[in-house]
């Protein structure tokens, strides 16, 4: 039967399972592999050609790749596991993040992103390992993923209380149209709520000016009505 066309029966219903095998292989132009959970038949998808794959109702689901009667394909995902750090100016913001392979083959991912101006930003798995983020490639297996640190050296000029958004890009390097896009924030550490003070300092002068005068012209006022007595 090896012009059969092969068709995997995937169903957790033992005799269901085994009625349609047997119907099916009635037929000489027909071969079938079986299994009863959507893992075995990944395994068995990957294993060998399939020509068609019949599945219980509502479809299959493995860590985010759809067993379907068309063929898997690749994928990348991407996330902020921390979004947002906080660091001193002149110290470094740290991120955890994930980085997935949903594809059916293995790929090369890196990544693409825009530091602030006077940052650097590297990834790897721990700090000991960082790589510039232009030259860091993870080698992620079908279904696997990486737990990695992305970590930025924020330039000592800026100013405390300040937000610093950058969105980060995973990309295969085997297809640029696979990729994933999530976002960061760092703010800049301001223990003494400092900059919330400085946004409203120049609202609080001009205020005291105008008490100043106010306060100026009625004392003129009254100067002239001769309301200050002399003593």
């Amino acid at each position: 039967m090896s012009n059969a066309r092969k068709i995997l029966i995937i169903d957790d219903d033992d005799e269901l399972r085994e009625s349609l095998s047997e119907q099916l292989t009635l037929h000489e132009e027909f071969d079938t592999m079986l299994a009863a959970t959507a893992s075995d038949g990944l395994k068995q998808a990957r294993s060998g050609h399939v020509d068609l794959v019949l599945q219980d109702v509502g479809g299959w689901w493995v860590d985010d790749i759809a067993i379907a009667n068309s063929p898997l394909l690749g994928g990348v995902v991407a996330r902020a596991i921390t979004p947002e750090a906080v660091a001193e100016p002149g110290g470094t913001a740290v991120f955890r993040i994930k980085v997935a392979n949903v594809g059916d083959f293995e790929d090369d991912v890196g990544f693409a992103l825009q530091p602030p101006p006077g940052w650097a930003a590297g990834i790897g798995a721990n700090l000991s390992t960082l790589q510039d983020y232009q030259d860091k490639v993870v080698r992620l297996g079908p279904d696997a993923e990486a737990n990695l640190l992305l970590v930025f050296a924020v330039s000592v000029n800026e100013t405390r209380g300040s937000r610093h958004p950058v969105a980060v890009t995973a990309v295969s390097r085997t297809n640029a149209s696979l990729a994933s896009t999530f976002n960061t924030v760092t703010i800049i550490n301001d223990p003494l709520g400092l900059s919330g003070l400085m946004r409203y300092l120049f609202l609080f002068i001009i205020v005291f000016a105008v008490i100043v005068v106010i306060a100026v012209v009625i004392d003129a006022v009254k100067k002239q009505k001769g309301v200050y007595r002399r003593w």
